[in-house]
């Protein structure tokens, strides 16, 4: 389990990701358990929240990986290959957040800050592709090296860029988790979670982020977020401001 404090408004809580069991003292606290198998029992004081996300098994060989894509993305990452790219894994900081607020603002998202990013301490890995010697594409990911997982937090591109040519960046974006998805199965983990996906929506922009996620092949996985009373009240005292 991975635990970070972060600033909600303008109290201190506290996340737990990926957690083996639920403290039943955590729901008199600001806590939030995100990302909680459906095995795992979990007391009726916190308000329990269904979620889906996406999951690639690293443990098998990455021909078989590629193979699950579809095969438009099969197809655009040989030609990528081709291309003059350069992968990155432990980005800089900087680097990261130059693009992805750039990105935000154009999509009406939370920006990022060093402070934000430093919450995530040891846990968090940025990565990027490079293409021509031009930073086209990043992500960012939570990684839990006890339970070998690795979680995506942020992706972004410079699709908002004029003088680019969009399908190239949108090439590059499914490289760079390509390459990702192979040094994280380099590096021994065995499970690539792609961040979530949204079941039951009706919003355009969601479904495009569903159909591009369920075309890289991962296997669809039922979860929970829980959520003490004060953190959920807070929560949408936030959302309501």
């Amino acid at each position: 389990m991975i635990i970070i404090k972060k600033k909600q408004s303008f109290l201190k809580a506290t996340q737990k990701w990926f957690p083996e069991i639920i403290r039943l003292r955590d729901f008199l606290s600001i806590t939030m358990y995100k990302q909680v198998d459906c095995h795992i029992k979990s007391p009726f004081v916190f308000i329990k929240e269904k979620s889906f996300t996406l999951q690639t098994n690293l443990t098998q060989p990455i021909e078989d990986i590629f193979k699950k894509f579809s095969a438009t993305i099969r197809n655009e990452l040989r030609r990528t290959e081709k291309e003059d790219s350069t992968y990155t894994y432990n980005e800089k900081p900087d680097v990261f957040l130059s693009i992805f607020n750039d990105f935000a603002i154009q999509k009406g998202l939370t920006c990022q800050t060093n402070e934000s990013l430093n919450a995530f301490g040891s846990n968090l890995v940025l990565t990027s592709i490079a293409i021509n010697g031009l930073i086209t594409a990043v992500h960012s990911y939570l990684i839990d090296s006890d339970l070998k997982k690795v979680r995506l937090l942020h992706s972004a591109t410079l699709r908002f860029s004029d003088n680019l040519d969009s399908n190239m960046i949108a090439r590059s974006n499914k490289y760079l988790h390509y390459m990702d998805l192979k040094r994280f199965k380099a590096e021994s983990f065995e499970i690539y979670d792609w961040g979530g996906i949204s079941v039951g929506s009706d919003d355009k922009s969601l479904l495009g982020i569903n159909k591009f996620k369920e075309s890289l092949g991962g296997e669809l996985i039922e979860q929970a977020n829980l959520y003490s009373p004060l953190y959920y009240l807070i929560l949408k005292l936030f959302k309501s401001a």
